[in-house]
């Protein structure tokens, strides 16, 4: 098992590993959670790295407003 913050982590993987791709869920944090997946986001960029996000328990990401909120969520859920 490893315990690492997730850039200590990912600056340390390409001295071992090729990555081409990262899975991850995307967080429904606090502002923390987001400033670092704007780092994380950043990292893959820089590095040609592929980080595909899956979404999770239904939060919509990213939105602006929330009109017809619940009709975009169970869109999503379906």
């Amino acid at each position: 098992m490893i315990q690492s913050e997730v850039l200590d982590f990912l600056e340390q993987m390409p001295a071992h590993y090729t990555i081409g791709k990262i899975f991850s869920h995307q967080e429904t944090g606090i502002k923390l959670t987001y400033e670092r997946d704007k780092q994380v986001a950043a990292f893959c960029h820089d590095h040609k790295i592929d980080w595909v996000e899956s979404p999770y328990a239904g939060v919509i990401r990213g939105i602006k407003r929330r009109n017809n909120w619940p009709k975009h969520w169970y869109a999503t859920m379906s």
